[in-house]
């Protein structure tokens, strides 16, 4: 693994210009504290479109409406795990966007909004008819056929049934830390920051295609068949390259542990999947809650090195 890896994630265009392009007319300035503030909105019937000004009824989105599509409105967990990514409320260990970047959000009007977001049906070309698929994000480079105002905007496949029972996931599905629920919207948001699927990059099929190493991926890590609870080392560096590093975050003495939700997992042997982002401070790495139950821990903090605790140390 190299310093650079992380660079591949990076999309040629993204709001800041701070490594790669800057968005030409929609791009974002930091403020006098050197953050970024990004707005998003919700689609959520169908004179919302009418009132965003980036689609128009020759687009593919209205097409699908004008067949006779019923737009489903956003459902509370798909707004529930949207807010908790970019908004909050956050809770103390959680690694999203702004607490490892300097990047913050609000939620606006589809008017003035930088990302928005939406629900389509399976028919929509970005789901590639795949029912098991969850979404799509715009890309936009100069030879694009749409307006660069649709960079970021997301539409989730309101038929997405991962599991493959007949019914919508995301009302009867598995959305907790670790589900594809959850990662699905995480994904698409990345995508709206910045970031691609490590299947469009030189980094496809290598060891660091995998949720050990990004969220950009749909392979799980070895041995592991859920997903992280948050941005993962390719992820966090990618994203501080292109909105700068946050390092209040956790910047006092924390203890990472069992108890104080860092690790709390509620999968099968208490496994978890997680990447520390901690912005100073003299910080405690606590395994004891691990070991009363009778699992192992190995520590390693060697640049390019994992540490593996719980019922099979040996990750």
């Amino acid at each position: 693994m190299s310093s650079n890896d992380y660079s591949k994630l990076l999309r040629s265009y993204n709001w800041t210009g701070e490594i790669n392009s800057r968005l030409p007319t929609t791009y974002v300035v930091a403020d006098g504290d050197g953050f970024y503030t990004l707005r998003y909105s919700f689609f959520q019937n169908y004179s919302d479109h009418e009132i965003s000004p980036d689609y128009d009824e020759s687009d593919p989105e209205f097409k699908i409406l004008e067949s006779g599509f019923v737009i489903q409105p956003l459902s509370q967990t798909q707004e529930s795990l949207v807010n908790t990514f970019l908004s909050g409320p956050f809770t103390e260990f959680d690694v999203f966007f702004g607490s490892v970047a300097n990047v913050k959000f609000e939620q606006g009007g589809l008017s003035d909004s930088h990302i928005t977001i939406g629900n389509l049906d399976i028919s929509y070309a970005g789901f590639q008819n795949n029912a098991h698929g969850g979404g799509y994000a715009y890309n936009w480079a100069p030879s694009s056929s749409y307006p660069e105002g649709r960079y970021g905007d997301i539409w989730f496949n309101q038929d997405m049934d991962t599991d493959q029972n007949g019914q919508p996931d995301w009302e009867s599905g598995d959305a907790t830390v670790g589900s594809k629920v959850y990662l699905t919207v995480l994904h698409e948001l990345a995508h709206a920051m910045g970031l691609a699927d490590i299947s469009s990059t030189s980094l496809k099929g290598t060891y660091m295609d995998s949720h050990k190493y990004s969220i950009m991926t749909s392979t799980y890590a070895p041995g592991m068949e859920f997903t992280p609870g948050g941005l993962q080392l390719l992820d966090i560096a990618a994203l501080q390259a292109i909105y700068g590093v946050n390092t209040e975050t956790r910047k006092e003495d924390t203890v990472y542990d069992i108890y104080g939700g860092a690790f709390a997992s509620a999968k099968q042997h208490g496994a978890f999947l997680y990447t520390i982002w901690d912005g100073g401070g003299i910080d405690t790495i606590d395994v004891s809650g691990f070991s009363s139950l009778g699992f192992g821990a190995e520590i390693d903090l060697r640049e390019g090195r994992f540490s593996s605790i719980g019922l099979d140390r040996y990750f």
